[in-house]
């Protein structure tokens, strides 16, 4: 059997502070070497309980650096937060990160264009990396990530 784990839809929603959608985009990421070691491990071992295996965290970054295999994290790091919505789904997962306004601004304004999912709040493995069109992150905009791993055999 071939196993295959994809997280090929990673979609990007900007909205204004009330609420409204500015902006909607969606980008692939690359699972990295790291991550498909964790779930070789998870798989090998199912009764691994400990804190820092599965991914708990999305961090947001400003780097535009394409992604490739070797890498263990984000370019430059400027903010991480807990995963906000876990949702199981048939023969996947999708993970959800919301950034408030108030969340993420750096001393006003942030460039964001790259997301990774990592196992811990400091450090941790990274599992895998996207990057995306600009977004100046303000006050006046809220960001949505949403992450979806499909598990399929082709």
């Amino acid at each position: 059997m071939d196993l295959r784990l994809r997280g090929d839809n990673v979609l990007i929603t900007v909205r204004s502070s009330g609420g409204e959608m500015l902006r909607q985009m969606s980008t692939r990421n690359r699972f990295l070497l790291s991550g498909r070691n964790q779930v070789r491990d998870l798989l090998m071992y199912p009764s691994l309980n400990a804190d820092g295996f599965t991914p708990r965290y999305i961090a947001l970054g400003s780097s535009g650096t394409v992604t490739n295999d070797t890498m263990e994290g984000l370019v430059a790091e400027v903010f991480r937060k807990l995963i906000t919505v876990r949702l199981p789904l048939d023969s996947g997962f999708r993970l959800q990160l919301h950034v408030d306004p108030a969340e993420a601004n750096g001393t006003g304004s942030q460039d964001l264009r790259e997301v990774a999912l990592f196992t811990g709040s400091i450090g941790g493995k990274a599992w895998a990396r996207a990057t995306h069109p600009l977004i100046s992150k303000s006050t006046a905009i809220s960001i949505t990530y949403d992450w979806t791993f499909t598990l399929s055999t082709s």
